[in-house]
């Protein structure tokens, strides 16, 4: 197949764009002049240089693609005029750019979010049909622009998938556990009940293909998670005993003084911290549940991975195995 992945230099893109690669697919990857493209050439993905905002990379990026993942997105930005460039004119522009130079395309599946969903109840599992609340510029304008992949005429096959909160190596919140781990500081995040879906990088990626490749996903909406509420203090009790670490408790009271200190300190540094005090409200004050049984049922999705499986591969690939078994002994 011919792919087009957008976003295929960030977290989840990456390890798509990588695996569509290793299956032998023919993988162009739209990429800015300022994307880290590394392990995309090593992988032996084409570079298309290029944004949602330039119609004539688009054309060139889409032309002749028999799949689309559109996954390319500004999850922080600093207004509403900027997520809505990036999530909704630059969606619109791929769609035309598709009508125009893809007309034999098979599939374009929208990499959606929870954040479009919006939170859910304590102890409810959210379905796609449930009404969309989002809390945020950011899943305002992801479910805006799944408007208008839903509303685009002239119509695509097009499949919308909502990820939850994705683990992997090279996530930013991943980065910022492990580094807190390392130092032998464990971050308390969230409450000790169960307050989000969760799936593994890996599982997504899968999810994403069977997305592709089913015709039964045609003009579906899907949640996908692993299955398992959870807590988010799990992850972080996981990874500090597979790294063998011994840590300071940090509560989240200083947590959060500190991610406001260091978002200072990288605003004048003109730089983002991996996380900042947005983030650990909506950690903390709300449920994030989703009911992933529609995409079992209708496509046959099941995760490959355990939750252990899946952070013991994190551990691994960011090469922290080795000070594990050290500090261990």
């Amino acid at each position: 197949m011919k792919i087009l992945v957008t976003g295929a230099s960030g977290f989840i893109g990456g390890h798509l764009a990588e695996e569509l690669v290793r299956r032998g697919h023919e993988v162009r990857a739209l990429v800015r002049s300022s994307s880290k493209t590394g392990r995309l050439e090593r992988a032996g993905a084409a570079l298309v240089p290029g944004s949602l905002e330039d119609k004539a990379s688009l054309a060139a990026a889409a032309s002749g693609a028999d799949w689309i993942f559109h996954l390319a997105a500004v999850i922080h930005a600093p207004s509403w005029e900027t997520h809505l460039s990036a999530s909704v004119e630059g969606t619109r522009n791929l769609l035309e750019a598709c009508a125009r130079t893809a007309p034999g395309l098979k599939r374009f599946v929208f990499v959606s979010s929870i954040s479009a969903s919006g939170p859910s109840g304590r102890g409810v599992l959210k379905k796609e049909d449930d009404p969309c609340r989002p809390i945020s510029d950011y899943g305002r304008g992801k479910l805006l622009a799944e408007k208008l992949v839903r509303d685009f005429e002239p119509k695509l096959p097009w499949v919308i998938l909502r990820p939850p909160n994705v683990l992997g190596a090279r996530e930013r919140e991943v980065k910022f556990v492990l580094s807190a781990l390392r130092a032998r500081v464990k971050p308390v995040l969230g409450r000790k009940e169960a307050q989000s879906s969760f799936l593994m990088v890996e599982d997504l990626v899968e999810g994403l293909i069977l997305c592709a490749e089913k015709p039964e996903a045609v003009g579906e909406i899907f949640n996908i998670t692993d299955g398992v509420p959870r807590s988010w203090r799990e992850p972080v009790d996981i990874l500090a005993r597979l790294l063998g670490r011994r840590c300071l408790t940090l509560p989240h009271g200083l947590l959060f003084a500190l991610a406001g200190a260091a978002e200072l300190g990288f605003k004048l540094a003109g730089k983002r911290p991996l996380v900042g005090r947005g983030a650990l409200r909506h950690i903390r004050d709300f449920y994030w549940l989703y009911d992933g049984s529609k995409i079992e049922r209708t496509l046959g999705f099941k995760p490959f991975l355990t939750f252990e499986e899946g952070l013991t591969n994190i551990v691994r690939e960011s090469g922290l195995e080795r000070g594990s078994r050290t500090s261990a002994k």
